[in-house]
């Protein structure tokens, strides 16, 4: 039996259930408000109905996680396509030296995974694995790709909000900044000078995707009656905790500060990770869980500085001090804590300059005396997009931390990698001393910074040492001073 087709509406009924639609509609809206004015007057307030969170099929799961990947790559390959105006291509020029200042290395496993790492010192070892075989072969990358897509939990974690990355498994021409993937698509011959920043792009994408779901399946493991709203806080947490920070509070403005900061997300991430344990603070098996991997990290890495300093490295442990913190190796300093020193020191330095003194801590001799504005525009100032540093660079002669640059070293670190600036800074140093480790740990994602006392701050450290009844370390300080300073030696 044949159905019967269905006719159009004529007109005037078709407009007739439209505008009755729409008189249902505002019936409805002002139901709503009599209602809200009642509960006004009588202040008997009902309690927002919260929506339930519906549980869908591991099927319907996996072919949305497909259908997103999809959709991604379409919007990729849209966006190489488009036509973009003047402003986007000279933005897109720019954010090169973005790319090219995060390439040649594998920074990604301390500088994104840092606080799961030292909560977990077995996955410290696997994850340096993983990120290095992945900078070195891209046959690595599929088969992490392939071994995390075929892991029965992964639909589960990116349904929860766990961040993986839209490009995994797209091919490494995905792995690219904009311009070069253009560049590259038009002009297949120039993929031989950016082999670098592909190797070290689609390692941090495959490490990133590991870690993350690898984090999220420990909840799962703690816990394997976890409620859907435990998960997505546990989700949460993953994300913030390896650098992806919720920018939804910036709402487009987003778009501005990342042509601003050198990375948004991940300074924003710095500053919310700590938060997640009063956010889901009702969430008792969750807040324990980010409580333990907090705390452990925190624990091992102090442990890590105590023995260091035992062990006769100079280990700085005033708050006060630039240093804080950090182990010193000449004039070369090294930074084990991922990101979060800074803005561990801001905290302390603004507390310090409204007038909340810790007295038991020296002031440091040598150190200008920041107010809180010059505490806050410092902090920015370390975070600012490589284009705006070096341009700043150019125009004033000096780098963010006060030493004179000059106009063709300002032009290279246009296109020079953090590691290389790191390592050749740290050579001239101490050579092979300072050198090696600088490469070694700039290359991993800590932080590593060369830079000289100034002569005020010099000769408070050697009058410390001969007071300390060391009179070898005042020696040796004295006559580096002097050698690098002809024109100011110190008597």
């Amino acid at each position: 039996m044949d159905r019967k087709i269905k006719q159009p509406d004529p007109e005037n009924i078709k407009q007739a259930k439209q505008e009755l639609n729409e008189l249902r509609k505002i019936m409805k809206v002002k139901e709503t408000i009599d209602d809200l004015q009642e509960q006004l007057t009588t202040r008997n307030f009902k309690p927002p109905k919260q929506r339930p969170k519906v549980e869908i099929s591991p099927e319907l799961r996996k072919l949305n996680t497909e259908a997103k990947s999809l959709k991604s790559k379409i919007y990729y390959e849209m966006e190489l396509d488009r036509k973009l105006t003047f402003g986007e291509k000279v933005f897109d020029v720019l954010d090169v030296m973005r790319t090219e200042a995060a390439s040649s290395e594998i920074s990604f496993w301390m500088r994104q995974g840092g606080q799961l790492m030292w909560s977990n010192p077995q996955l410290m070892v696997e994850g340096l694995v993983k990120n290095t075989t992945a900078f070195f072969s891209q046959n690595s990358v599929d088969e992490i790709n392939n071994l995390l897509k075929s892991d029965v939990d992964f639909e589960r974690a990116v349904s929860r909000g766990v961040k993986i990355s839209e490009h995994m498994g797209a091919g490494e021409e995905q792995f690219m900044n904009k311009f070069i993937a253009r560049l590259v698509k038009n002009h297949p011959g120039t993929k031989a000078l950016f082999i670098n920043t592909i190797a070290s792009e689609r390692a941090a994408t495959a490490y990133i995707n590991w870690l993350r779901l690898t984090n999220f399946k420990m909840l799962l493991r703690a816990f394997p009656n976890t409620t859907v709203e435990e998960e997505e806080a546990w989700a949460d947490f993953t994300n913030k905790t390896t650098g992806w920070g919720d920018a939804k509070s910036l709402g487009r403005s987003i778009t501005v500060a990342n042509k601003i900061l050198f990375s948004t997300r991940f300074t924003l991430s710095r500053f919310q990770t700590p938060l997640t344990v009063v956010k889901y603070w009702k969430l008792p098996r969750v807040r324990s869980k980010i409580l333990r991997s907090l705390m452990r990290a925190i624990i091992l890495q102090l442990s890590a500085l105590m023995l260091l300093d035992i062990a006769g490295f100079d280990v700085d442990w005033n708050p006060r001090s630039p240093d804080f913190l950090k182990i010193k190796i000449s004039n070369t300093r090294f930074d084990i804590f991922y990101g979060a020193l800074p803005l561990a020191r801001l905290i302390i330095r603004l507390l310090d300059s409204i007038g909340q003194r810790f007295d038991v801590w020296e002031e440091p001799t040598g150190v200008r005396q920041a107010t809180w504005k010059d505490n806050i525009t410092d902090f920015i100032a370390y975070k600012l997009h490589p284009a705006i540093s070096v341009t700043m660079e150019i125009l004033t002669g000096k780098d963010i931390m006060g030493k004179d640059v000059s106009f063709p070293e300002a032009a290279l670190h246009t296109v020079t990698p953090f590691v290389a600036r790191d390592t050749w800074e740290a050579w001239h140093d101490e050579g092979i001393i300072t050198g090696l480790p600088a490469f070694l740990m700039s290359s991993g994602g800590h932080g590593v910074a060369t830079f000289y006392d100034s002569r005020t701050k010099r000769m408070s450290r050697i009058k410390e040492a001969k007071k300390s009844g060391d009179p070898n370390t005042a020696y040796r300080l004295k006559r580096d001073w002097n050698e690098r300073n002809p024109e100011k030696k110190i008597n």
